[in-house]
């Protein structure tokens, strides 16, 4: 019996063999070239070490390699100061490699030159360096047991600070800490437990950072006040109370509070005197400023000797790879800066000055929070109060313009002012020590300060100036008319002869040249060769007699 199969199923038969054939097809073509491949020979760029064959090389890497190398050995000569010649040298030529044999083969890069100097090298190791606060410290051979050690030498050492004083605050590291693995020679590498005996200081490892944990000594200076607050010191001893032996009083002026706060105690020291009998001394600073430094007893006298201690964490300082910010108190006095006002007025000429009303600094007790780090100070003010109020100053300044040089106006001014215009002498006055040799006083003595400025009473030409017998230095001025004004005891002058002077111009300064017995200024008027009595010429003030 002939069984009759349908189209459909002839045509998917038909299918089915086509799509068996093709895949038959594509796995005979796939083993063909697979083969072709594996029995191909290729010629690669071998890697050789002392005639020994270690991989293969990219021709694009070899130069990289070569000079990567060549960089790790200039930086161990340069990070080490030794001269680490490379001890082997790498050979590179072509080989025909077939089938599996390139498969077996280990491909060496650019990026393999750290393995290979330290397989290949006995003498160097990866460490991690350790960069402490910028600088390289120490190259450990494990960065866990570098950070364990770091924090124990600094709360080692953080124990050692706080035992020198009971008044620091806090203890606080200040270190910056990196690690970067890099390789070091054997001999340079050491272990956690070395690296803190290192930091602590334990060590002379590493000999241009000597560890070593030194704590400067107590300074103990004078007790300061300087004259420049214009305070007594009564005064500040009734401001602050009784004081204690050991309590630190420094009155400081605001310029010195303002440009560095305390006072540098080397210079305290370098310039502070020997106690006289008194239990007085002076020093002088670089700017010539005078300050006095004072010790007190227990009964508030003064002494010769101190046990005051100024600024100590000045001068604390931890010569230690670490760092440390130390936080403490102080309580310190200042000076407070007064106020100046300056009134104008037209009736005094321009460039003219004169103290209505004399100023002075306050002083003030402040208690400030201190963090020192290093060098670097940094001080918070927490609290002050105010224990003398700074008094204003009053300054007149003169506007009017000067009159051309030269010029006489025929009005007298007085040629100083000071506070209460004390006349010690008039004109007339018969002095009991110089009556046999002088008589009656030919001028007014008008008492000032030394360097106080001297004023032309009147314009006109000087026709002296220099040093004169009993008068010291004596300037005179012609104004005309045969009427002359004497100006003596000159600390120094400011015309010379010949000038012509304007009324109310500087022409010398207040002193104690000549006989004398103070400073002070003798004017005398003449009209030829008689003297006249002064205050038939000057306008009428007020006077003061001493």
């Amino acid at each position: 019996m002939r069984f009759k199969h349908s189209k459909k199923y002839i045509r998917k038969r038909k299918k089915r063999i086509f799509i068996t054939c093709a895949l038959l097809f594509v796995l005979l073509s796939a083993v063909c070239i697979s083969g072709f491949f594996m029995i191909n020979p290729k010629t690669v760029m071998a890697v050789f070490l002392d005639g020994e064959e270690i991989g293969i090389i990219d021709d694009s890497e070899i130069s990289v390699l070569t000079d990567n190398i060549g960089e790790i050995y200039s930086s161990l000569s340069e990070n080490f100061g030794e001269n680490l010649f490379r001890p082997f040298d790498l050979e590179f030529n072509e080989k025909i490699v077939v089938g599996s044999e390139k498969v077996k083969l280990k491909k060496i890069s650019a990026d393999d030159c750290e393995n290979l100097v330290v397989k290949y090298d006995d003498r160097v190791d990866f460490s991690y360096s350790v960069m402490l606060n910028g600088e390289v410290v120490a190259d450990v051979e494990d960065a866990g047991a570098a950070e364990s050690a770091l924090l124990m030498a600094e709360n080692e050492l953080k124990g050692v600070i706080s035992e020198v004083d009971s008044e620091i605050a806090e203890i606080r590291s200040a270190n910056t800490v990196d690690f970067i693995r890099r390789i070091a020679p054997r001999e340079k590498i050491i272990d956690g437990e070395v690296f803190y005996n290192l930091l602590c200081g334990e060590t002379g490892i590493n000999n241009s950072h000597p560890a070593a944990l030194q704590i400067a000594e107590i300074q103990n200076t004078s007790r300061i006040y300087t004259d420049e607050a214009n305070i007594y010191y009564t005064e500040v001893l009734e401001a602050v109370g009784e004081t204690s032996e050991n309590e630190e009083i420094q009155i400081i002026p605001f310029e010195a509070v303002e440009a560095a706060k305390v006072a540098e105690v080397s210079e305290i020291e370098a310039h502070t005197e020997s106690a006289d009998e008194g239990g007085e001394a002076a020093w002088e600073d670089s700017g010539g400023d005078e300050a006095m430094a004072y010790s007190l007893s227990g009964e508030n006298e003064l002494s010769d000797t101190t046990s005051a201690t100024e600024n100590y964490y000045e001068n604390l300082c931890v010569a230690s790879l670490l760092k440390f910010t130390v936080v403490y108190y102080e309580t310190v006095y200042e000076s407070i800066e007064n106020e100046v006002v300056y009134e104008e007025t037209d009736e005094r000429y321009s460039g003219y000055t004169f103290e209505l009303q004399r100023g002075s600094c306050g002083v003030r007790i402040a208690e400030y929070s201190v963090e020192l780090t290093g060098d670097e100070k940094v001080r918070t003010e927490l609290s002050s109060e105010e224990l003398i109020s700074p008094q204003t100053a009053v300054i007149m300044v003169g506007t009017r313009e000067y009159d051309e040089p030269g010029t006489v106006t025929g009005e007298m001014i007085w040629p100083i002012e000071t506070e209460g215009m004390l006349v010690s002498s008039l004109f007339g006055d018969v002095r009991g020590e110089y009556d046999e040799n002088t008589g009656s006083h030919l001028g007014i003595d008008l008492q000032g300060y030394s360097g106080d400025s001297v004023w032309a009473s009147d314009g006109g030409i000087v026709t002296y100036s220099g040093y004169f017998k009993t008068y010291g230095n004596l300037i005179i001025i012609d104004h005309g008319d045969n009427l002359y004004t004497y100006y003596a005891h000159l600390s120094d002058f400011a015309v010379k002869e010949g000038d012509a002077v304007s009324r109310g111009q500087v022409i010398g300064y207040v002193g104690a040249t000549g006989t004398v017995t103070n400073y002070h200024l003798h004017f005398e008027i003449r009209r030829g060769d008689v003297s006249v009595d002064p205050l038939a010429y000057l306008p009428d003030i007020v006077l003061h007699f001493w």
